[in-house]
């Protein structure tokens, strides 16, 4: 139900991107703003035992992947926040996971600096699918901070870090175990 929701999610954000497109002009907080992206991804990825037979118990993958991601947001008028909904995909060597997000970002605006650092958070649903156990979503947390640089038209680059903790339980043979993501990224965006 969780991956329908989230496909459902991403086709009618694109599919209302046109709409907006002619707000692109400025980012004045009036309407709500469209983007898509993609990114490069260094990503630690923790699982550690939460019960009695693996309690203690971790272990740590350093992988390169690459996602993609879209979503629509609202920049507050006259202030430094925005609220965004956003999904992202992202594949590692062995696994995948996708969320949807609502996200609080503090960020000065695009058009104001030659860069616009930005600290956010956000609660949501994820989706992992590791090679050790089945497929499994539940509630999930994310924080983080960058960088965007506007390169030109709607056209932007961005830099940062996102931690994720989804409190995904495997329910393997021997142990339940939770998820800690921690994503070093470069992106591009564009924003319609």
């Amino acid at each position: 139900m969780v991956k329908k929701l989230m496909v459902v999610f991403f086709l009618i954000t694109l599919a209302a991107a046109p709409v907006y497109a002619d707000t692109a002009e400025a980012d004045d907080g009036e309407n709500m703003r469209l983007y898509v992206g993609g990114r490069a991804i260094m990503d630690a990825l923790k699982v550690t035992g939460s019960d009695e037979a693996t309690e203690g118990m971790s272990a740590t993958t350093m992988q390169f992947g690459a996602g993609v991601s879209a979503g629509t947001y609202k920049r507050v008028k006259n202030a430094a926040f925005r609220f965004e909904v956003d999904y992202s995909y992202t594949m590692r060597s062995n696994s995948f996971y996708h969320a949807i997000m609502a996200n609080v970002y503090i960020q000065s605006a695009y058009k104001a600096h030659i860069f616009a650092p930005y600290i956010m958070a956000g609660i949501g649903m994820n989706v992992f699918d590791p090679p050790f156990a089945n497929i499994e979503s539940a509630f999930a947390f994310n924080t983080g901070a960058g960088i965007v640089v506007p390169v030109k038209g709607g056209w932007a680059v961005d830099f940062g870090f996102r931690y994720m903790q989804s409190n995904i339980n495997f329910h393997t043979e021997e142990a339940t175990q939770k998820v800690k993501n921690h994503n070093f990224y470069i992106g591009a965006l564009y924003v319609f």
